[in-house]
């Protein structure tokens, strides 16, 4: 009956240390897959950082030779002017929004990368948990060997008790019997 108690206990930590080892190598094989994706976030922001260093290097030139056409242009018609003013208005407002709109990406793609990586975080202290867990539930399992050798050493030395006290008492009372006669 002890030891099919004891059997019952280690084929439930048995399965337990399998399914742990099982969620373990899940959690690794996802945390890989993390890894990856921030990989490959980090240089797509990289890339997109490039990219707008680029066109604002394109565009501030730009902007700095427009006044000097505006220079020019303030001798010719008025009414001309006014309109490539205005073009030009609506050119560098489409231009920032568009600078806006990437700054706004970056941003999203800075917070994304910031949330990817506390969650990792989180997942790498959920697994130190379960390492410590696991390690804690190995020692009870040591030491519930330990205490079932005990037990085995106590019932076997319960054994030879049975067989020595009658033993015992047998060779008292024939000593007994054989004085008394």
């Amino acid at each position: 009956m002890l030891e099919d108690a004891f059997a019952q206990l280690t084929g439930f930590f048995r399965e337990f240390i399998l399914e742990i080892k099982g969620s373990l190598t899940a959690f690794e094989t996802r945390v890989s897959a993390l890894e990856r994706t921030t990989s490959t976030l980090a240089g797509g922001l990289g890339e997109l950082g490039d990219r707008f260093a680029k066109f604002e290097g394109a565009v501030v030139p730009a902007i700095m030779s427009l006044e000097g056409r505006v220079t020019a242009l303030e001798g010719h018609d008025f009414a001309s002017l006014e309109r490539r003013l205005g073009a030009l208005d609506k050119a560098y407002e489409a231009l920032s929004i568009r600078i806006d709109n990437n700054r706004a990406k970056i941003e999203g793609l800075e917070t994304a990368f910031a949330a990817a990586s506390a969650s990792r975080d989180e997942r790498l202290a959920v697994v130190e948990e379960i390492q410590i867990e696991t390690a804690s539930q190995r020692e009870e399992i040591e030491g519930l060997k330990a205490e079932m050798a005990r037990l085995a050493e106590a019932q076997q030395a319960q054994w030879t008790a049975i067989f020595l006290v009658p033993l015992a008492v047998g060779g008292l009372l024939f000593l007994l019997l054989s004085q008394g006669s």
